[in-house]
């Protein structure tokens, strides 16, 4: 046979079809795909899960614009002489903290999770856990910037010290992490 530009082709081409019959299933394992996105940040008085201020001895707003809420019990962790902290041995409750507001498309179940800090609790006003998945609240859509002390949910805290070391609530002076869920009944 010579090779010609037609046989060329003809022969690449039953190449081309042979390989489409072994692997032609429209399956695959995998696919990167590059997009462009956007994400507008905002405070947290006025994003999409939005926490309010209600309390102003123990949550302070940080961040450079005080757009982020933060729980401090006792004068920054510092050693001050009139810092307070809480009891050793006891039950401390903290009520009425923050509210939380929904900025979204649609109601959300809200709970806290402390990311294994033992002995803290975060509750509703009714002192109801808000701890974990099982003991989410739901929160209605509605800004509530202006009225806090109304929100569907109003979040306290209590500090359990009667059963842990004196280690778990001292070291180095690090803010504890806490992850706030927020999420529709699809999910």
């Amino acid at each position: 046979m010579r090779i010609t530009r037609r046989n060329t082709l003809l022969a690449l081409g039953t190449f081309a079809g042979g390989v489409g019959l072994i692997g032609g299933t429209g399956a695959f394992d995998t696919v990167q795909a590059d997009r462009d996105f956007d994400v507008e940040l905002d405070d947290d008085a006025s994003a999409l899960l939005q926490m309010v201020q209600i309390d102003e001895e123990y949550v302070e707003l940080r961040g450079d614009d005080n757009e982020i809420l933060e729980i401090s019990i006792g004068a920054d962790g510092s050693d001050d002489e009139n810092s307070a902290g809480v009891n050793d041995e006891a039950l401390t409750t903290f009520t009425d903290l923050f509210a939380v507001g929904n900025n979204g498309t649609e109601d959300v179940d809200v709970w806290f999770e402390t990311d294994g800090v033992d002995g803290v609790t975060f509750i509703n006003s009714e002192g109801e856990s808000i701890t974990g998945a099982d003991n989410s609240q739901e929160v209605e859509l509605g800004d509530v910037s202006e009225n806090p002390e109304d929100a569907d949910l109003v979040v306290g805290l209590e500090i359990d010290t009667r059963s842990e070391s004196d280690e778990t609530y001292t070291g180095d002076d690090s803010p504890y992490t806490i992850t706030v869920h927020a999420e529709t009944d699809g999910n």
